[in-house]
């Protein structure tokens, strides 16, 4: 059961006791905590604009509201910590005010207790546990504005709640970071999130984790995450919404959005885009209804919709320009249950193999379905086809990588609006935009935008040199050249204008780069080692050949490549002062003085060995002399 949320007006404050405002940063109290340890509960805190280290921020048990301004700052001192630690029943009411956690310090730390956040932004912590910005256990949390940023943790980077309601609103999210969930984790109790962004985090799980608890999420953006497990993982006995919502850019290695619940699911009115994941949503043992959802440019690895047991029922959506290598782009039904696609649009779904919509076995119909362009076909496996057709929705298909809705509407009396199919059909439908978006922030929206995925490109930007796009919308305008490294070479031809040494006349180094530009790498370089070549046929060779950057060995080499009867091994002719064997001596003969003959085995003279043989000589002769 999830507990209630602790309520300030339950707890005790004496009678006749008024509140008193206390001010920190003037004359009263230089620090936070010293202002905290000497209020009572029901006080207020006034924090003058300044930035405070504070060693030990403790609320226990009290009524307490600390307001700070614009350019308050709070920091924690000494040993790895909380920069705020709120318990045993207490009720703390924060505003405008900035934690860091200065890579750290956990943010805050709230067990028993209950905390309303207006317009506080927490910023680089670092929790050697759970919950990098935000701890919360047995407790109620309202956030609202205000940013959480650059946290870390091991699981939640930016909350982390058990036995908790969580309710997030108007916050900004961005660049968590964890080992397991990197935005929220929470289990056992209830998560709101309401027009939220969160954005820019990377996990070794998924950026929101939500075990048995309720989870209510509308208008809230989730966006360029990227994480190894699903982007949302939900698992709830209470229920699960998500509505008026944008999944775009997220890179995933698991599911874009998975749900496990036996309470009643609804997603309506979101826009799932872009980005690369395993499948789009997974819906397992749930009653589900999709509704007035757009689901465009989508590439998952496996299918798009999943259904695994459960009910789930698709109405009114579009499902525009996807893909998929193992088929299924659309919906897949594997088995159990029910799936069922009405009064919808599938168009341009480009599928490896199977249909865009498949089911493995009966229970997956569709029903008053318009399909436009399918590849290779609409449907196969075990489908039920009632009223289906084809036909042109009156739009073209939407640009690559755009995540703009408005590409997808129906034109006033296309057959979509005819038949009151899709998204924009119905009672409840996708909300339209009078113009299309500007997506990457240029000034310029598509059409008129010729890529509104960048920014330098736009209607009369300036052409940018060699950058290979058409910057100002305008095919005719020719593409700007440059010199950047000053070689003398354009960006036009010059393979690296970013390096003065590397132009299409440089010479070839070895350096394992393509200096001369021309596609090959170190080739015909203008130094290394010479080639080994057998320029007299004796069979061994010499470093006499071209240059090349290859590694030459410099043993068994011929020493004289111009003369056959030279070569490692040769026969050794003595006395003619050459080294036929390639020793580095000659083998030569001279005479000792007429004392006999001396034999010298290196090509310079051995005066030393000469006259010591002369000597033996000498000697032996003086010795017969004396016997006679």
């Amino acid at each position: 059961m999830v507990p209630l949320p602790l309520l300030a007006s339950s707890l005790w404050i004496p009678a006749g006791s008024s509140a008193a405002d206390l001010h920190v940063g003037g004359m009263d109290y230089p620090t936070i905590a010293q202002a905290v340890s000497a209020a009572d509960s029901g006080d207020r805190i006034l924090i003058d604009p300044g930035t405070y280290y504070e060693s030990n921020i403790v609320v226990d048990g009290m009524i307490l509201t600390l307001e700070g301004a614009p350019g308050v700052e709070v920091h924690r001192t000494g040993p790895r910590g909380s920069v705020l630690w709120i318990s045993g029943g207490a009720s703390v009411t924060l505003s405008e005010l900035q934690l860091d956690g200065d890579g750290l310090h956990q943010g805050i730390h709230l067990q028993d207790a209950a905390l309303v956040a207006t317009d506080v932004s927490i910023r680089s912590t670092n929790a050697q546990a759970d919950g990098g910005a935000l701890y919360a256990r047995d407790a109620s949390v309202t956030l609202t504005g205000g940013t959480l940023s650059s946290n870390e943790a091991v699981d939640g980077g930016d909350l982390r709640a058990e036995l908790s309601t969580v309710v997030i609103a108007g916050t900004t999210l961005e660049g968590a970071s964890a080992s397991g969930a990197a935005s929220i984790s929470i289990e056992d109790g209830a998560l709101t999130l309401e027009g939220a962004t969160l954005q820019d985090a990377t996990s070794g799980e998924g950026l929101v984790t939500a075990l048995r608890t309720l989870v209510w999420i509308d208008d809230t953006r989730f966006e360029d995450n990227h994480t190894t497990s699903s982007l949302l993982s939900i698992d709830s006995s209470s229920g699960v919404s998500v509505l008026g919502s944008a999944f775009t850019g997220n890179e995933v290695d698991g599911d874009l959005l998975s749900v496990l619940s036996s309470a009643p699911v609804e997603v309506a009115q979101t826009l799932l885009c872009g980005g690369g994941h395993a499948q789009t949503l997974v819906l397992t043992d749930s009653v589900a209804l999709l509704r007035n959802n757009i689901v465009m440019n989508t590439s998952p690895l496996q299918h798009g919709v999943v259904a695994l047991g459960g009910r789930v029922d698709v109405q009114h959506s579009h499902f525009v320009s996807g893909s998929a290598p193992e088929g299924g782009s659309t919906a897949v039904h594997l088995g159990g249950g029910t799936l069922s696609i009405v009064r919808s649009f599938i168009g341009w779904q480009d599928n490896a193999t199977e249909g865009a919509v498949w089911g493995v076995s009966s229970g997956t119909t569709l029903r008053d379905t318009l399909f436009h362009q399918i590849v290779p076909s609409d449907t196969s496996g075990s489908v039920s086809l009632i009223n289906t057709s084809a036909g042109d929705p009156g739009f073209p298909r939407p640009p690559e990588g755009s995540c703009d809705p408005w590409y997808v509407i129906p034109p006033p009396g296309s057959l979509l609006d005819t038949i009151g199919y899709g998204a924009f059909a119905g009672p409840d439908p996708f909300p339209t935009s009078e113009g299309p978006l500007d997506e990457d922030g240029d000034g310029h929206a598509g059409p008129d935008d010729c890529d509104d995925t960048d920014p330098t490109v736009f209607p009369g930007a300036p052409e940018l040199p060699c950058d290979g796009r058409d910057n100002d919308c305008d095919p005719l305008t020719p593409e700007a050249t440059a010199d950047l490294d000053g070689d003398g070479a354009g960006c036009d031809i010059d393979c690296d204008d970013t390096d003065p040494s590397v132009f299409p006349t440089a010479g070839e180094r070895c350096n394992r780069r393509d200096d001369d530009c021309d596609g090959a790498i170190d080739e015909d370089p203008v130094e290394g080692s010479h080639q080994l070549v057998d320029l007299d046929g004796d069979g061994f060779t010499s470093p006499s050949g071209p240059l090349t950057c290859e590694a030459i060995p410099q043993v068994g080499l011929d020493c004289d490549d111009d003369e056959p009867s030279t070569f490692p091994g040769a026969p050794e002719v003595r006395d003619d002062g050459v080294d036929q064997d390639c020793d580095g001596t000659d083998l030569q003969t001279r005479l000792g003085g007429g004392l006999g003959l001396a034999c010298s085995a290196t090509g310079a003279s051995a005066p030393g060995l000469g006259i010591l043989s002369a000597l033996g000589i000498l000697s032996a002769l003086v010795r017969r002399r004396a016997r006679t």
